[in-house]
C-alpha cells in the first residue's frame, strides 16, 4: 500500500504493530559488541564515541571474534556502550546542530554498508542501544540520513531502538557467549506503528 492509503487517521492500516505482536518473537539473538574492537572505542574507554560508524567489515570481524555467524531468522543487537558513556559523562544531543559536531553530539550505530549484509543473511530483526543509524550520516544526503529506518520498512521487518544492553553485554563477556534465546512480545495496538517492550535474553 502507498503512504496515503496505509497511514491514516485510524492508524497504520496494513502494517500495524499487531501483526508483529500476534505471536511475539522467539528466535536466536546475537549481541554484536562493538566495544570488543578497540580501534572503534573512544580512547581507552569501553564505549564508542557518538558519530562512530560500525561498518560491514567491523560486523564481519565481530562474527569471527565472538565465534558466531549471522544467519536467517536471527535478531542482531549492536552494543556501543551508549548507556555506560551516558552514566559516566552525562547526556548529549543525538542530533548535531548549530555547528556542533561529534563527539559532542550524534550517535554511534550501524553504517549503511550493513544493509546488503542484513539482506543477504535474511535476518529477522535488528536493534541497538541507540537508534541504529550512525548520526550524523556524514557523506549521505539529508534524505538518506537514516537509511536503516527506510531499509526495515521496505523489507517489512521491525527494529529496536534505544535498548539498554548493559546487563546483556556484561553477561556475554562473562560467559564468553554472544548468542542466546531472544524473546519479546510487543503490545498488539491495532494500527500502531510502534510499541514499548521488554526483550529477554536466555542463555
Amino acid at each position: 500500500r502507498g503512504l496515503s492509503t496505509n497511514n491514516t487517521s485510524r492508524g497504520c492500516v496494513a502494517n500495524g504493530i499487531e501483526h508483529v505482536a500476534k505471536e511475539g518473537i522467539f528466535t536466536r539473538g546475537i549481541l554484536l559488541d562493538a566495544t570488543l574492537l578497540g580501534y572503534l572505542n573512544e580512547g581507552t574507554n569501553p564505549w564508542l564515541a557518538p558519530g562512530t560508524a560500525v561498518k560491514r567489515a567491523d560486523i564481519e570481524r565481530l562474527e569471527g571474534l565472538e565465534g558466531v555467524t549471522i544467519r536467517k531468522g536471527d535478531v542482531i543487537l549492536l552494543y556501543t556502550g551508549r548507556w555506560a558513556r551516558r552514566a559516566a559523562k552525562g547526556a548529549w544531543p543525538s542530533q548535531c546542530t548549530g555547528g556542533n559536531a561529534p563527539p559532542n553530539c550524534g550517535e554511534a550505530g550501524y553504517w549503511y554498508d550493513n544493509i546488503p549484509l542484513f539482506y543477504e543473511r535474511s535476518i529477522a530483526q535488528f536493534g541497538a542501544d541507540a537508534w541504529n543509524d550512525t548520526t550524523p550520516a556524514t557523506g549521505l544526503s539529508d534524505y538518506a540520513g537514516l537509511p536503516f529506518h527506510g531499509f526495515q520498512a521496505v523489507l517489512g521487518i521491525a527494529h529496536y531502538d534505544n535498548l539498554d544492553l548493559e546487563a546483556l553485554a556484561a553477561t556475554t563477556k562473562r560467559l564468553r557467549k554472544w548468542e542466546f534465546l531472544f524473546t519479546t512480545a510487543p503490545f498488539p495496538v491495532v494500527g500502531g506503528i510502534t510499541s514499548p517492550l521488554n526483550p529477554i535474553a536466555m542463555f
